[in-house]
């Protein structure tokens, strides 16, 4: 197994627990850090937010 070097922030996993477990948030969106070295949790979507609004948060120069 290779492995990039790139972690995953603490925050992120604690978040998408609460996203799987709890339905507290409707999505996440994540990025790498300018370094490039971590993922950081860049946008929590509410709970009543709709798809709309997700495709509204996303960058549309930048992958994700």
């Amino acid at each position: 197994m290779m492995s990039t070097g790139i972690t995953l922030a603490d925050e992120c996993v604690t978040e998408f627990n609460a996203l799987r477990m709890k339905r507290a948030h409707r999505y996440m969106i994540l990025k790498p850090n300018d370094e490039k070295t971590n993922i950081v949790l860049e946008k929590l979507g509410a709970r009543d937010a709709t798809f709309e609004q997700f495709k509204e948060e996303m960058p549309k120069d930048q992958c994700r």
